[in-house]
C-alpha cells in the first residue's frame, strides 16, 4: 500500500507541475462516431466510441471523449435497429436511438426534471473534427486558468451545474483547444474568429461555450445546456492568482497523501 501511495504522490507531482491537457479524441479510430444535440438553433458537437466488448453484459460500451477526458458507459443496450444508452446508475438520464441509413437519430433524455428534459440528436461514424476550424481564427491564446460568472436565478435547478462549470483551465494545442473543469470535466474546442467554442458531455449531458474576447483577459458569451440557455462573463486568472490555488490545493492534497502513508504499515 505504501508503494502505491508513493506513486501517487509521484504522479501528483508530474502531473500538477504543468500547465499542459491532452486531447484523448482518437479521430482515426473506425469506432468513432460524432453526435450533433439540437440546443435551441445550436448543434452541439460531442464525440463517442461505441465499441463491441463480449465481456460486457450487453456486449456494448461507450465512451465519451472531452478533451482530456474520458466517461465510460457499459450499461449499452442494443436491440435490432434501436440502442439505449443508460448514463448514469439510477437510469434516469438516457440516450435513445435507432440505426437508419448508417446514423443514429435519437433522443437525450434526463428524467430528473420535471418535465423530463429531451434533446434530439443525430450521430453518425466519422473521422471529421469536433468543430470545423474557422479559415482565420484570434491571435489571442486564451491558455491558463478561467473563471465564469453566469448570470441566472439562484433558484435555477441547474445551479449545481453552474458551479461547476464557473473554472475552466484552458490549453490551446496547435489545432484545438482542450479544457478541464471540476471532477475531470473536460472540454474540447477551437478558436474562432473573435473568440472560441468548447463542447462537452462530461457531466452526462450536452453543453456549449461560445465565447467572445472583450481583450486577452475577458470574454463574454453564452452557455448551452439541456435545461436553459444564459449569458456569461469570464476573466483569465493571473499567473500569480493560479499559482496560488495550485499550490494550496496541492498541499492539500500531498498532505491527504503523507497521512494515508503514515497510516498504512
Amino acid at each position: 500500500m505504501k508503494k502505491t501511495i508513493l506513486l501517487l504522490c509521484l504522479t501528483f507531482l508530474t502531473i500538477g507541475c504543468t500547465d499542459h491537457l491532452w486531447n484523448e479524441d482518437q479521430v482515426t479510430s473506425p469506432n468513432r462516431w460524432k453526435a450533433h444535440f439540437r440546443i435551441q438553433d445550436r448543434e452541439v458537437p460531442i464525440i463517442f466510441h461505441l465499441d463491441t466488448v463480449p465481456s460486457n453484459i450487453h456486449s456494448f460500451r461507450v465512451i465519451f471523449t472531452d478533451g482530456p477526458s474520458k466517461n465510460q458507459k457499459e450499461i449499452v443496450q442494443q436491440f435490432g435497429d434501436s440502442i439505449r444508452v443508460e448514463l448514469d446508475r439510477y437510469r434516469g438520464i438516457s440516450l435513445k436511438g435507432v440505426f437508419e441509413n448508417q446514423q443514429i437519430k435519437g433522443v437525450y433524455r434526463n428524467q430528473k426534471f420535471t418535465p423530463a428534459l429531451e434533446v434530439p440528436f443525430t450521430a453518425q461514424q466519422s473521422n471529421e473534427k469536433r468543430f470545423t476550424p474557422v479559415t482565420k481564427s484570434s491571435t489571442i491564446n486564451p491558455t491558463g486558468d478561467w473563471e465564469f460568472v453566469f448570470t441566472t436565478s439562484t433558484t435555477t435547478p441547474n445551479i449545481d451545474l453552474y458551479h461547476k462549470l464557473s473554472q475552466l483551465q484552458l490549453y490551446k494545442t496547435d489545432s484545438t483547444l482542450v479544457g478541464s473543469g471540476y471532477y475531470y470535466q473536460g472540454f474540447e474546442g477551437i478558436l474562432t474568429e473573435n473568440g472560441f467554442v468548447l463542447s462537452s458531455f462530461s457531466r452526462d449531458q450536452p453543453v456549449l461555450y461560445e465565447a467572445t474576447f472583450i481583450n486577452a483577459n475577458e470574454v463574454e458569451g453564452t452557455l448551452y445546456t439541456a435545461l436553459e440557455v444564459i449569458p456569461f462573463r469570464g476573466t483569465k486568472k493571473s499567473n500569480l492568482e493560479s499559482t496560488v490555488e495550485s499550490s494550496s490545493n496541492g498541499i492539500i492534497t500531498l498532505w491527504n497523501l503523507f497521512k494515508a502513508y503514515i497510516a498504512y504499515p
